[in-house]
């Protein structure tokens, strides 16, 4: 009688871990899964700022010094730091070829001589996705070649 008191216990101790055990992974999922919900929220408002900083860039006047360049350019590159360290990495465009699941068209163009029908010539907005799955946060705008 007391063996079996014992063993009942022992059983009620098992399914008690085994319980504990499933809360804490459930508790590990919801943890990773609100992370990654706020950094792709972070992301998706971020991205208009690093565009414009890259905006930025491509037009400063000469007579500008270089010092400004340069300082626009540690900002730039803070940003994708910051989004690396996020498991986030920037979507690969101009010079590829047009992916519905990487990119959105929202401007083509006639091909001319050596142009590849569907490829990327010109990025509108940055594009981001997850570095570990490859799932898009936000797609890059982009300009392609007419097929």
């Amino acid at each position: 009688m007391e063996e079996k008191r014992h063993d009942d216990k022992k059983q009620d101790l098992k399914h008690l871990q085994a319980a504990l055990q499933n809360q804490e992974k459930e508790l590990w999922v919801r943890q990773q899964e609100a992370f990654r919900g706020g950094v792709e929220r972070s992301v998706q408002e971020l991205r208009i700022i690093f565009d414009d900083f890259e905006r930025c860039l491509a037009n400063i006047p000469p007579d500008v010094p270089e010092t400004y360049h340069e300082g626009l350019t540690v900002l730039k590159d803070a940003f994708v730091d910051a989004f690396k360290k996020l498991g986030v990495v920037r979507i690969p465009t101009v010079g590829r070829s047009y992916d519905p699941k990487f990119h959105e068209g929202v401007a083509h163009q006639d091909p001319e001589e050596g142009q590849e029908p569907f490829s990327i010539i010109d990025e509108v907005a940055s594009g981001w996705m997850w570095q570990d799955n490859e799932d898009v946060i936000v797609p890059a705008k982009v300009k392609i070649i007419k097929g």
